[in-house]
C-alpha cells in the first residue's frame, strides 16, 4: 500500500522503493486523502484505490526528474567548463525551472531601469442599463488626445466577456461630441443637434436616442 503524500512526487517516491525494493509486481492499493484529520485517514482507510490509477502520476514525476537530470546536470557541466575557459571561476548552475525563471526576473529588471514615464489617456463612460448604472471604460490607452479622438468607434470595456457594444463617432456624416455621447449613456437621448445630412444631401436638425436594443434613432423636433 502507498501511503505517501497524494501528490505526483509522493507518488514518485514511493514507487522508487518498490521498484527498488523487487515489489514491482504486486497488487498496490493508494491511500489518496487531501486530509490529515483522524475522521478523513479512517475513510481513506476504508476506500483504499487501486494504485494502477495513479501510475501515470507517477510517470509525470518521472518524466520531471529526467528532464531536470538532462538539463541540470549536463548544462551546468557544459556551461561551467565554458564559462571558466573563458577566465570566469566558479560553478554556472543551469536548471530547467531556475533558469528560465531567473531570466524572466533579468528582464522585468531591466524593463523597469529603461521605464520612461509617459502621459496617457483613457476613455470613460457611465452605462445605463435596467439595472441601474456601471462605469466602463475603452480598451486601449491613448498617447494623445488627438489619437483618443481617431478610432470610428467608441467600444465597450467589457468586449473580453462578449459586450459588442459601440457607438459612432459620426453620424449621418455629423461628428458626434463627447458630450453628445455622455448624453446617450447617461440620458438615453441628446439635446437638440444641427447638421445632420439625409442621404439626398439635405440637412437636418434632430435628437439622438439609445433605445431599449442600445440603438441609435432620431427624435424629430414637434411641429
Amino acid at each position: 500500500m502507498i501511503a505517501t503524500d497524494s501528490d505526483r512526487e509522493g507518488e514518485a517516491i514511493a514507487r522508487l522503493i518498490i521498484n527498488l525494493s523487487g515489489n514491482s509486481r504486486k497488487t498496490i492499493k493508494r491511500l489518496w486523502i487531501n486530509s490529515l484529520e483522524t475522521s478523513e485517514i479512517k475513510k481513506g482507510f476504508q476506500n483504499l484505490k487501486d494504485g494502477q490509477a495513479f501510475y501515470s502520476t507517477y510517470k509525470e514525476a518521472e518524466t520531471r526528474q529526467i528532464a531536470d537530470w538532462l538539463v541540470g546536470i549536463n548544462l551546468t557541466r557544459l556551461y561551467t567548463l565554458y564559462m571558466q575557459k573563458n577566465g570566469m571561476r566558479g560553478v554556472f548552475s543551469v536548471g530547467r525551472v531556475q533558469t528560465p525563471t531567473l531570466f524572466l526576473i533579468y528582464q522585468r529588471n531591466e524593463e523597469i531601469k529603461h521605464f520612461v514615464s509617459k502621459p496617457f489617456y483613457e476613455l470613460y463612460a457611465t452605462f445605463t442599463h435596467s439595472n441601474g448604472k456601471y462605469k466602463g471604460k475603452y480598451k486601449e490607452r491613448f498617447d494623445t488626445l488627438e489619437n483618443l479622438d481617431k478610432g470610428k468607434v467608441y467600444g465597450c470595456s467589457g468586449y473580453k466577456d462578449g459586450c459588442k457594444f459601440t457607438l459612432p463617432k459620426r453620424w449621418s456624416q455629423k461628428a458626434l461630441t463627447k458630450k453628445n455621447v455622455q448624453d446617450l449613456l447617461s440620458k438615453r437621448e441628446t439635446s437638440l443637434i444641427k447638421g445632420f445630412k439625409s442621404k439626398k444631401g439635405s440637412n437636418f436638425s434632430a435628437k439622438l436616442t439609445l433605445n431599449d436594443e442600445m440603438k441609435l434613432a432620431f427624435e424629430f423636433p414637434k411641429k
